[in-house]
């Protein structure tokens, strides 16, 4: 069985992903942001899903350093504002599971990113 860490403030919306996603079969752990710190391994979990928060820079701060501790744990960043994306999320969960281990690796690093159309409102 798979195993998720949901990083989520809103107890409301986090309580209900953590159900949905156990009824779907995975094994979930939901945290906020106040507990993350708690937490010293993460090694456990299979994916980490962090809802991002726009305003919140320990959303960022959070990754940044899981993410140099796990470099090859996968983390899932989405922003949801409506318990009526569960779908979709879930949609992302299962697509991550199932692509290949060796495909998510980069050969070499990036050492630039081209600068994307300006984007409006989130919509490119």
């Amino acid at each position: 069985m798979r195993s998720l860490l949901i990083l989520d403030s809103q107890t409301d919306r986090r309580q209900r992903l953590v159900r949905y996603l156990c009824e779907a079969g995975y094994e979930v752990c939901g945290i906020s942001e106040a507990q993350y710190c708690q937490w010293n391994d993460y090694s456990g979990f299979d994916l980490v899903v962090v809802n991002f928060y726009p305003d919140a820079a320990g959303t960022w701060d959070f990754y940044m350093g899981l993410k140099k501790k796990y470099p090859d744990l996968p983390v899932l960043v989405y922003l949801q504002k409506s318990f009526h994306a569960f779908r979709s999320l879930k949609q992302a969960i299962d697509s991550v599971f199932s692509y290949p281990e060796k495909a998510c690796r980069l050969p070499r690093p990036v050492r630039a990113v081209r600068t994307l159309a300006r984007c409006d409102h989130g919509l490119c």
